[in-house]
């Protein structure tokens, strides 16, 4: 595996997480026995969304964070971002690429 295969793994799980935290407090609310637990789970989760977030953000150049955010942490399609930033397929697949490699994954879960 590459170190661009492992950056887009980690981005991925972004997702992961996000369906994860909707699913624990979902579970928080139909097992308040299990309150403490899960609490520690849930800040467990949202830590990880937010390094995700923080390694992102460390992208330098603006064009390539925006085009990587849309597609990893809001799980749109390389055709929408093109519609939605008015950028060809081929300059977004472009920006994401180049946005992938500039990112920093600083910790592993």
């Amino acid at each position: 595996m590459t170190e661009t295969d492992r950056k887009r793994e980690h981005l991925e799980m972004y997702l992961v997480f996000t369906v994860r935290l909707r699913r624990l407090k979902d579970q928080r609310l139909d097992h308040p026995e299990c309150t403490e637990k899960l609490d520690y789970m849930i800040f467990d989760t949202l830590r990880k969304l937010r390094t995700i977030e923080e390694d992102v953000e460390g992208i330098y150049d603006l064009k390539e964070r925006e085009v990587v955010a849309c597609r990893y942490l809001c799980g749109k399609s390389i055709e929408e971002i093109s519609e939605i930033m008015n950028y060809s397929n081929r300059q977004t697949e472009r920006f994401l690429r180049k946005g992938i490699e500039d990112i920093r994954v600083r910790r592993r879960f």
